[in-house]
């Protein structure tokens, strides 16, 4: 019962925080917070291994997979800072296998964020690094598309985690 309260209670932080920020969780392109100056496309991750599976490899691969697409941006690790957190942990109940916060520019390092929910591990086991690599592409200011094809796509996994011609379009639409 300890357990479920306090996933409760964190679920309802993340949505009271993400609905008092200057932006709510990454579903769609978000207007006005697009303008990273030129040296801001060398964006960096931090991982913190907050649950029971390690999963610094799949993390590494799904940055790694959008730095050869040819979108105009790199994501790099850092060791304890970056714009990005990205961390595992158990959300009981919570159906949703990942989600983020994105970066905000001219801010201080770790503001954004993304979360990766071990309690539908069975649901993405064997796409994990593709999974992670969507949240990326939620953190470059993407939303979720209808197109089953696309590493964006609003449900389903398309089997690995490189960004398609479509995913990289949308983030030169942005940058």
């Amino acid at each position: 019962m300890r357990k479920r309260k306090i996933v409760v209670v964190f679920v309802v932080f993340i949505l009271s925080y993400a609905i008092m920020s200057t932006n709510i969780i990454a579903f769609v392109i978000f207007p006005n917070t697009c303008n990273f100056s030129t040296n801001q496309y060398n964006l960096s991750w931090y991982y913190v291994n907050q649950g029971t599976c390690n999963m610094l490899t799949y993390v590494i691969t799904a940055s790694t997979a959008w730095n050869y697409s040819a979108a105009p941006i790199t994501w790099h690790q850092e060791s304890n800072y970056g714009n990005m957190k990205v961390y595992n942990t158990y959300l009981g109940e919570f159906q949703a296998h990942g989600f983020c916060k994105p970066p905000m520019p001219n801010y201080f390092p770790n503001n954004g964020w993304i979360i990766i929910n071990e309690s539908c591990y069975n649901e993405f086991v064997g796409h994990t690094s593709e999974l992670i690599a969507h949240e990326f592409g939620h953190a470059l200011r993407l939303g979720d598309v209808a197109d089953m094809s696309v590493l964006m796509r609003l449900a389903g996994y398309k089997g690995n985690p490189q960004p398609t011609a479509d995913d990289v379009a949308g983030v030169d639409s942005v940058y």
